[in-house]
């Protein structure tokens, strides 16, 4: 990602229909909430699933959450007509980091929920 035409970071994510979500709501934590980078990938996350999948019209949708989320969050969701799947607290998406301030120190960060490691020299 550039921002004014500097590099300020490069992800990525593994994985098949969350990998959108994934990288997503990195940017949102990291760039818009203003979270370091190894905070906003070990945020909680959440992934829209569809049955029987994204591409049949009137497929059924579920929210998938990480059960990091607060119970009076979810509860919300559910208030709102969702339906909501608890799951794993580390098992939505993988995603690595590394962001480049504007003085061109660049820090970076690993997923938990998957095997990887930020390491610098």
């Amino acid at each position: 990602m550039l921002e004014q035409g500097r590099l300020k970071f490069v992800f990525g994510s593994p994985g098949g229909e969350t990998i959108g979500q994934t990288q997503f709501q990195f940017l949102v934590n990291a760039v818009d909430l203003g979270m370091p980078v190894q905070a906003a990938i070990e945020a909680p996350r959440l992934a829209l699933d569809a049955e029987p999948n994204f591409y049949k019209p009137a497929a059924q949708i579920t929210v998938q959450a990480e059960n990091r989320f607060s119970p009076t969050a979810l509860a919300a969701l559910e208030a709102m007509g969702h339906k909501v799947e608890r799951v794993g607290g580390w098992s939505i998406g993988s995603v690595q980091a590394i962001h480049r301030n504007s003085e061109g120190t660049m820090t970076a960060g690993g997923d938990p929920r998957r095997m990887g490691y930020a390491i610098g020299y």
